[in-house]
């Protein structure tokens, strides 16, 4: 499996499957969200951010810090504070 194909499989694993990664942006197009985990120097934690494409380029909204004892269960607690917020209705972009 390519790098891509792995990260694709491993994010629409911990959003609860690829349909649950759509973004309706608010021009009626659609985008595919993603959660990228950065190592944070201050905390043990890592920083999640909710990121997807559009015409305007890359949007990026910070989630804070997840909690979890490995990538998978960091990733999978990241998608519920995505879903949770609804940032996948209009992306957390104003209309």
């Amino acid at each position: 499996m390519k790098h891509d194909e792995s990260s694709t499989w491993e994010q629409n694993k911990a959003a609860g499957g690829q349909e649950r990664r759509i973004v309706k942006l608010p021009s009626g197009r659609i985008a595919m969200g993603s959660v990228q985990l950065l190592a944070n120097n201050r905390s043990p934690s890592p920083t999640a951010l909710f990121r997807f494409r559009t015409w305007g380029g890359t949007q990026t909204i910070s989630l804070g810090p997840v909690k979890g004892n490995d990538r998978t269960s960091r990733l999978k607690e990241a998608w519920k504070l995505v879903h949770a917020r609804n940032l996948l209705d209009g992306g957390g972009l104003r209309k």
